[in-house]
C-alpha cells in the first residue's frame, strides 16, 4: 500500500507520522482535526490478507466495546474500505514492561501493584465473556507506573474450544496442547503466575515474599482445575500479601487505609464509578490533575486542549456529570458558526465514540437526541434512539417517534406545538421550535399558516435572550433554506427572501452550498447582481469548484458585467483544464453552454 502521511482518513483524521510497519499492516500517528487528539490507525491492507482482516476486524469491533484504563481505546467507528481496513485507537505512550524492567530497578511493592492491576483488567475481561489468553511482557506496555494491555489478536470468547489458539509457549498453559479443553479464566490466571515470575526474577531473592512465591506457583499449577479459580480471587490474595509485606506502615495504619478504600470504593460505585481501579486515590489524584489542566486551557481559549483533558478527566472518574457538560459546552457551536449542523456532528461524534451513555445525565442525553435529528445518517438516528432508552417524558417520546419514523407526522407536529405554546423559558421554547423546523424541513411542506406560527414565536420570546441564542442564526437558515427549495412557487421565494435579509442583518456566515442556494433564489427572482454575489461567496468558500464559477458568471451576464465575467471565465477555463478528466457529463455540458453563450458576448 502506499504510504499515508500527509494524507486524511474521512476529512476527520491526519496521517502525520510512521509508527511501525509489518507485513500486512502499518499503525500511523494520526492527529484528530476536529479535536487536536492524537491517535494510532491501524490500516490493514486487505490484499492477499482475507483471513487477517477479519479477524482484525472482530478484534477491533470486540475492543471499541471494553472501557477499562488496562485496555487501549478503540473506537466504534471502523473505517471498513475496498482497499484496506483503518482502525482508530489510543496512541500509548510508554515502553514495553521488557524493556522498563530491563533498565530500571523495581521494588516488591511495585511489582505487587502491577500483577494487581493486571488483576484487574482481566476481571474485567472476564466479565465481559472473554479470555485474553497471550499474556506476555511485549503485551504490557508500562506509562508511568500505570499498566496497558495491548494485542488483542489471541482473544476467545469463554469457552472456546477452536483449533485455531495464539500465544506464547512460555507464558501458555499446559492445557493448550489438549484442543478438547476450552479456554476459561484459568487460562488467563496462568499467565499472571507466569508473568509475576518473570516480574519476580528481577528483584533480590532476599526481598520476596514467600507468600508472593506461593501464590505464583499455586496459578501455574499444570493442572487447571486445581489453579486459583479466577483473577479476582488473586488480586485478593495479592491484597494480603502487600498489607503484610507493606515496610513503611503498622497494621493499623494499613487498616485505616484498607478501610478508607473500601469506603471510596463504595461512593465511587454509587456515581457509577469503576470498581477497578487499583488504587483509587491515585486515579481521584489523575482526575484532578486532568481537570484542573482543563480549566486552565478553558481559560487561555484553547478548547481543543481543554475539550482533550476533559474526557482524560472523565475516564479517570466517569461518574462525574459535570465533565461532560464542560465538554458539551466548549463543543456546542457558537451563534455566527457558518456550519451549524457540521460542529454539531462533531460534538456527537466526541460523546458517541468517547463517553458511555449510561455516565450521562438525562438532560444531556436529551439534548444529544435532539442533535441527532438534523443529521441524515442513519449512524446517529441509531445513537438517538440508544441514548433515549428506559427514559420517559413527553419531549422524550416526540424525539423517539421522530428518529423511529414512526407515529402519525401531523400528531408530532400538534406535540412540539404544544410544546413551543406552554413553554414560558425562552431555551426551552427555542429548543422545541428548532426541533419543529428540522421536522419541517425533513418534510419539505412549508404553509402560511407554519410561518404565521413560526413567526408569532419568535415574537413572544423575549428579543434579547432570543438575539444571543445559539439556534437564532440556525433556525433562520433552516427556514430560508427550506423555502428555498421551491423556486416554481412565487410566493415561498417571497418568503425566502425576507429569512435570508433578516440572516444578512444578523450578519450570518453563510457555506458554499447555502451561498448557492441563496444564490439561485436571487436568480429566479430576476435580483442577477445580487445572485451573482452570493456565487461569489461560494467561490470564496471553494475556490477550486468549477460549477460556482459558471453560475457567477451567468449571473454577472445577465446584470450586464460582461468584464468581470469574462475575467472569471479565463479561471474558469484554467480550472476546467486541471479537472477535466474528473468532470461529469452535466458540468461539461453545462460548460459548453456557457461558452457558447460567451463567444455570443465577443468572450473567448
Amino acid at each position: 500500500m502506499k504510504k499515508l502521511i500527509g494524507t486524511t482518513l474521512d476529512d476527520h483524521y491526519k496521517f502525520i507520522s510512521l509508527i511501525v510497519e509489518g507485513a500486512t499492516s502499518t499503525v500511523y500517528l494520526a492527529t484528530d482535526l476536529q479535536m487536536g487528539a492524537m491517535w494510532a490507525i491501524k490500516v490493514l491492507n486487505k490484499k492477499d490478507n482475507i483471513q487477517g482482516y477479519q479477524r482484525q476486524k472482530e478484534e477491533a469491533i470486540m475492543l471499541s466495546k471494553l472501557s477499562n484504563p488496562m485496555f487501549p481505546r478503540v473506537l466504534p467507528t471502523i473505517y471498513d474500505q475496498p482497499e484496506a481496513l483503518y482502525i482508530v485507537m489510543d496512541y500509548i505512550h510508554g515502553v514495553q514492561l521488557s524493556e522498563f524492567l530491563e533498565n530500571n530497578v523495581i521494588s516488591v511493592m511495585q511489582a505487587i501493584n502491577w500483577l494487581k492491576q493486571i488483576c484487574q483488567g482481566m476481571e474485567y475481561l472476564h466479565e465481559q465473556g472473554y479470555v485474553y489468553c497471550d499474556l506476555k511482557p511485549d503485551n504490557v506496555v508500562i506509562n508511568n507506573q500505570f499498566l496497558k494491555m495491548i494485542d488483542f489478536g489471541a482473544c476467545k470468547k469463554i469457552g472456546d474450544t477452536t483449533n485455531r489458539r495464539a500465544g506464547t509457549a512460555e507464558f501458555s498453559p499446559p492445557e493448550y496442547a489438549d484442543r478438547s479443553i476450552p479456554v476459561g479464566t484459568y487460562t488467563d490466571v496462568y499467565s499472571i503466575g507466569k508473568l509475576g515470575q518473570y516480574i519476580c526474577s528481577f528483584l533480590d531473592e532476599k526481598e520476596k515474599p514467600s507468600e508472593l512465591v506461593s501464590l505464583l506457583n499455586l496459578c501455574c499449577e499444570a493442572n487447571y482445575e486445581q489453579r486459583i479459580k479466577s483473577a479476582e480471587d488473586v488480586y485478593a490474595a495479592l491484597q494480603r500479601i502487600e498489607q503484610k509485606s507493606d515496610p513503611i506502615s503498622g497494621y493499623k495504619a494499613r487498616l485505616a487505609i484498607f478501610l478508607s478504600s473500601v469506603i471510596l470504593c463504595i461512593a465511587f460505585f454509587t456515581l457509577g464509578m469503576f470498581g477497578y481501579y487499583s488504587n483509587v486515590q491515585a486515579y481521584r489524584n489523575e482526575f484532578n490533575s486532568f481537570f484542573n489542566q482543563a480549566v486552565k486551557y478553558e481559560q487561555a481559549g484553547e478548547n481543543s486542549n481543554a475539550i482533550e483533558a476533559y474526557l482524560n478527566a472523565s475516564i479517570k472518574d466517569p461518574g462525574q456529570s459535570d465533565v461532560y457538560e464542560k465538554i458539551y459546552q466548549l463543543m456546542l457551536p457558537q451563534k455566527t458558526d457558518e456550519n451549524f449542523r457540521e460542529k454539531n456532528k462533531a460534538l456527537l461524534d466526541v460523546f458517541r465514540e468517547r463517553t458511555a451513555i449510561k455516565n450521562l445525565d438525562e438532560s444531556l442525553r436529551i439534548r444529544l437526541a435532539e442533535l441527532c435529528i438534523e443529521q441524515e445518517s442513519p449512524v446517529y438516528q441509531d445513537y438517538a434512539k440508544d441514548l433515549l432508552k428506559n427514559m420517559k417524558g413527553e419531549k422524550v417520546e416526540i424525539l423517539r417517534n421522530i428518529v423511529s419514523g414512526e407515529g402519525d407526522t401531523g400528531q408530532i407536529v400538534e406535540q412540539i406545538k404544544n410544546l413551543i405554546e406552554t413553554s414560558g423559558d425562552t431555551n426551552e421554547k427555542m429548543d422545541a421550535l428548532f426541533l419543529l423546523l428540522n421536522v419541517y424541513s425533513k418534510l419539505n411542506t412549508w404553509t402560511e399558516t407554519d410561518l404565521n406560527f413560526i413567526e408569532n414565536t419568535f415574537k413572544a420570546m423575549d428579543q434579547e435572550a432570543l438575539n444571543n441564542h445559539e439556534k437564532l442564526i440556525p433556525s433562520y437558515k433552516l427556514i430560508a433554506l427550506g423555502l428555498s427549495n421551491n423556486l416554481e412557487d412565487m410566493n415561498l421565494r417571497k418568503d425566502a427572501v425576507t429569512w435570508w435579509n433578516k440572516l444578512d442583518h444578523l450578519h450570518a456566515e453563510y457555506t458554499k452550498e447555502e451561498n448557492i442556494t441563496k444564490g439561485k433564489l436571487y436568480y429566479a427572482e430576476g435580483d442577477y447582481p445580487k445572485a451573482a454575489e452570493s456565487f461569489k461567496a461560494a467561490i470564496g468558500k471553494d475556490d477550486s469548484d468549477l460549477l460556482s464559477y459558471l453560475y457567477t458568471i451567468d449571473a454577472l451576464l445577465k446584470s450586464g458585467n460582461n468584464s468581470e465575467a469574462s475575467n472569471l471565465w479565463q479561471r474558469a477555463k484554467t480550472l476546467k483544464e486541471k479537472q477535466n478528466e474528473k468532470l461529469s457529463a452535466n458540468l461539461l455540458y453545462q460548460y459548453n453552454a456557457l461558452q457558447l453563450q460567451l463567444e455570443m458576448f465577443g468572450i473567448q
